[in-house]
């Protein structure tokens, strides 16, 4: 991270506490015990990008995961993929916002360490309690639970999450599923979604899903249903072509189980994937969930992979 010139810092934080405290309704600050805690801690490595032509008020964020106690290859591909495009965006001449690349430790979950970044971000609290760390190489010094240097970029303006899953199935091209639902049910603005399935979908080939209810696909009353439909669309069509209203079977019955599944996501309340942390500031993200068509096991096929979705990421983070 350091080699692509960005401003490079790490922040430590330990697995957040599970426990009700009833002052923490009378006072913002959360009520943290120091002296229970664990011993191990996870650690986030953050870059960020200033923008040349930017006056530093609003950035946007890039977030990939890995398992500092043992990383998978496809974290290493989440993180690759994360990499490959903050390097491109760092040459860019034309950013007009800031850049972050949080790579998030997912030691103690990934939500959590997205969210424990956030809130020291958004809400930092500093304790005099000093204690040494050393996390790859080199001695940096650590307040408890947070950095000493811990940086801000601008005001968080978007967030995508990058996560690379199995070899997809079946569609002969990579697989995109985009997750959008947040905690209490909140979802990110539209454009966010369209814009990345615009350019999935009509710029790159690729297939895109929104999360779905499997069960819901195979249906038979559905599917009769959508016959009906789609009988009485054609029977108004050949009297008006206007007049024609109703899918095809097939687009039915899947329209009908995406929005059962993001129905049921915001009724549950609870976030979906990791991005759900940044809603809970008021900020729009989504996270992508890619699968490739192919196994990965070869530095060409790996390579590929990154040019293919790297295309799709980077005019994303460069209209926003």
């Amino acid at each position: 991270m350091d080699e692509t010139g960005a401003d490079v810092y790490y922040h430590s934080f330990y697995s957040p506490k599970k426990q009700f405290h009833p002052m923490s309704f009378f006072i913002g600050a959360p009520i943290e015990d120091h002296n229970n805690h664990s011993s191990t801690r996870a650690v986030n490595s953050i870059g960020i990008i200033t923008a040349p032509h930017g006056d530093g008020k609003e950035a946007i964020v890039l977030v990939s995961h890995y398992n500092s106690d043992k990383m998978e290859p496809s974290d290493a591909l989440s993180v690759s993929l994360a990499y490959s495009i903050f390097c491109l965006l760092g040459r860019a001449a034309r950013l007009a916002k800031d850049i972050v690349w949080l790579a998030a430790d997912s030691k103690f979950g990934e939500y959590a360490s997205v969210a424990e970044w956030l809130k020291q971000y958004h809400d930092p609290v500093f304790i005099r309690k000093k204690l040494n760390f050393h996390p790859v190489d080199g001695d940096i010094l650590f307040l408890r639970g947070i950095s000493e240097d811990f940086k801000h970029a601008g005001t968080m303006a978007a967030a995508i999450v990058f996560k690379v899953l199995e070899t997809s199935q079946g569609t002969g091209t990579d697989n995109v599923n985009i997750c959008a639902e947040s905690s209490n049910g909140q979802m990110p603005n539209l454009d966010l979604i369209n814009i990345v399935h615009y350019l999935a979908v009509h710029r790159h080939g690729l297939h895109v899903e929104v999360g779905k209810l499997s069960s819901l696909l195979n249906s038979l009353w559905l599917k009769v249903v959508g016959k009906f439909l789609e009988g009485v669309s054609n029977i108004a069509g050949g009297l008006n072509p206007k007049w024609r209203f109703a899918l095809p079977v097939l687009d039915y019955v899947e329209g009908i189980a995406v929005l059962a599944s993001s129905v049921y996501h915001q009724a549950l309340g609870v976030p979906t994937v990791p991005h759900g942390a940044f809603r809970d500031y008021q900020i729009d993200a989504i996270t992508l969930e890619i699968s490739p068509r192919v196994s990965l096991n070869s530095e060409i096929a790996c390579s590929s992979f990154l040019v293919r979705v790297g295309r799709l990421c980077w005019p994303w983070c460069s209209l926003h």
